[in-house]
């Protein structure tokens, strides 16, 4: 036997080694996937909420978000005082996966709510910052593996990620769950042998955000997507309403948001000040307490209600008119 034989079958059973890890790495992910987080299992949890809500009786309403939403808004609470003023019935269900921003809840929007035609009456995307603007990264990945579908691959590649590293990460993603998932793998692993670990981590991310918001408020701001989003609700007749939401620590709105938001149909509603709310209603820089959602709920429903009131007087005229 040859020496290049050898050193080819050699090469053959490494290499088939590597394919065999790879193959056990992506099975154990796929198996054990919502066990990675709370937030993942969430996730793989939307195109049930997606149904429900398709289901309820009455006028419908979608909050989505991240995790302030997850804390800070309480849907029974929310309920109960839109109902006492006279909106009913009324079915509300949220969706908030963390760390996101307006370009996964576009892409979640349509993926899990417009496209199987369960679109809501009413759409409430919950932000902070600088959450609507262009300028935030897009996670390729993200929505790759939880966004996404092939029929949204070419508006993905023509509007939002338009170089070939973000691209290959995207296909990767879509085949490979074990890919996309290689930060939360590496957290958990590092949850358990570092002290400390997601305290620490924590910390650093909270700073990092900190030096892109800076970076973010030095551009100008644009809001090509956000447009999109108003496009897109109003073919499916859903009325949008943007709510900011409060942090311990306040921060500006680009002044021309609120009127790029009415211009094109929409509503802009600011709950960053609310009475009753204090640093101590927190448990971190951003995410409300049970006490402060308490509070903080039943403030955004009395800010809601009336805009409600007329988007569901509207819809009401429009159906008595129509026959349907």
């Amino acid at each position: 036997m040859s020496s290049f034989t050898s050193s080819f079958r050699t090469e053959l059973k490494v290499l088939a080694l590597v394919v065999l890890v790879l193959a056990a790495c992506e099975l154990f992910v796929r198996l054990r996937e919502q066990s990675l987080s709370l937030d993942v299992r969430h996730i793989r949890q939307i195109p049930d909420i997606s149904k429900r809500l398709a289901q309820g009786e009455g006028f419908r309403l979608l909050f989505i978000g991240n995790s302030m939403t997850r804390y800070g808004v309480e849907p029974d609470i929310v309920a109960r005082e839109i109902t006492a003023q006279g909106i009913a019935p009324l079915r509300i269900e949220r969706v908030f996966p963390d760390a996101t921003a307006l370009p996964d809840w576009y892409y979640a929007f349509q993926h899990y709510f417009v496209a199987p035609a369960r679109a809501p009456d009413v759409l409430v995307v919950c932000f902070a910052n600088n959450d609507l603007q262009d300028n935030v990264p897009v996670q390729s990945w993200r929505l790759a593996q939880y966004y996404t579908g092939l029929r949204d691959v070419p508006e993905v590649f023509r509007e939002d990620l338009r170089d070939f590293d973000s691209r290959a990460e995207f296909l990767l993603s879509d085949f490979s769950a074990a890919f996309a998932n290689r930060t939360r793998v590496r957290e958990r692993a590092l949850d358990i042998i570092v002290p400390f670990y997601r305290h620490t981590a924590s910390q650093l991310n909270l700073a990092q955000q900190s030096k892109t918001k800076a970076r973010q408020a030095r551009a100008e701001p644009t809001y090509r997507r956000l447009l999109r989003l108003g496009k897109l609700a109003e073919s499916r007749s859903v009325k949008v309403i943007f709510v900011a939401m409060p942090e311990r620590e306040d921060y500006e709105l680009d002044p021309h948001l609120q009127s790029t938001v009415e211009a094109a149909g929409m509503i802009l509603v600011d709950s960053r000040e609310v009475n009753g709310l204090q640093p101590d209603s927190y448990i971190d820089e951003m995410h409300l307490g049970a006490g402060g959602a308490h509070i903080y709920s039943h403030f955004l429903a009395r800010q809601l209600a009336p805009r409600l009131q007329k988007i569901f007087d509207e819809k009401r005229q429009a159906v008595m008119a129509t026959g349907r």
